[in-house]
């Protein structure tokens, strides 16, 4: 019995010296491939800021909170329509820019009939890549 218990206690030793050499071998924070600490990154600027419902939005739902409204236009294959206007992808793209840039939307949702992959993906690489409008595409039966 007292001959496992000292094995056993070597074992834990060795194991924490081990966790306390490894520990101290890594850095506390990579950024871009370069070892900072979390005093060196406390000194730095930070970039931006989120409330607490933005990011338990992107957690929960994989999406921001639509905290700015949500606009929205259907399409019929060829052209997008909302209010009573019509308005080609561009034309509706620089429309939701405008939106943007007046900080009055911060969502979009499309409602077709079927999926549009192409459609989708102009629209993504605009409104999600380049504004940070968060895009819905409903399809309606």
């Amino acid at each position: 019995m007292m001959r496992s218990t000292s094995v056993a206690i070597l074992l834990c030793l060795g194991f924490a010296a081990y966790a306390a050499d490894q520990k101290d071998s890594k850095p506390d924070i990579v950024v871009r491939g370069k070892a900072v600490t979390k005093d060196e990154l406390d000194q730095g600027q930070p970039v931006a800021a989120f409330a607490k419902d933005e990011i338990l939005a992107v957690v929960t739902k994989g999406k921001p909170a639509c905290k700015n409204g949500t606009g929205g236009a259907d399409f019929d294959g060829t052209v997008f329509s909302s209010d009573g206007e019509k308005f080609t992808t561009d034309e509706l793209l620089a429309r939701l820019h405008q939106l943007k840039s007046e900080q009055k939307i911060s969502c979009f949702r499309v409602r077709a009939h079927r999926y549009d992959k192409l459609v989708y993906k102009r629209l993504e690489h605009v409104l999600v890549d380049e504004n940070q409008i968060s895009l819905f595409w409903d399809e309606v039966k």
